[in-house]
């Protein structure tokens, strides 16, 4: 009985754990100034510390499709960024971002552009959206 009550208390703390870690694996949701529709968030966030190359995922939401992405991190207080970054899709308003250097503790802006609509029917719109990211 005692080794139950243990165990169940141990998977306990593991899904709280988990839980709380999930909660925090997104960033907030910013959406588009060109259309509010259109809204983006981080997730998936690995090693985003100091000095340390780190990755995350972009995620765009909304009924359009992304296209033409580049990301550029950038930190406002500073007037300066980081180096380029490696963008890749992988599914359908999806992209992995690795490389990522933020190269010192602070507030961060994830700078995103792209593009949504269709070039042939000249209604392409050009959607940037800054994400708010703390660095410790």
């Amino acid at each position: 009985m005692k080794l139950l009550i243990i165990a169940a208390f141990a998977s306990l703390i593991s899904l709280t754990t988990f839980a709380q870690h999930h909660q925090n694996e997104h960033s907030v949701e910013v959406c588009s100034s060109v259309d509010t529709t259109v809204c983006a968030h981080i997730g998936h966030m690995k090693d985003l510390i100091p000095s340390k190359l780190g990755s995350f995922v972009v995620h765009v939401t909304g009924p359009l499709e992304a296209s033409n992405m580049t990301v550029l991190l950038w930190m406002p207080s500073m007037g300066h960024g980081s180096s380029p970054v490696t963008v890749t899709q992988f599914d359908v308003n999806k992209y992995n971002i690795t490389q990522a250097a933020f190269i010192m503790k602070g507030e961060w802006l994830v700078r995103l552009a792209f593009t949504t609509g269709d070039v042939a029917n000249e209604n392409q719109l050009v959607h940037q959206i800054d994400i708010p990211l703390e660095i410790k």
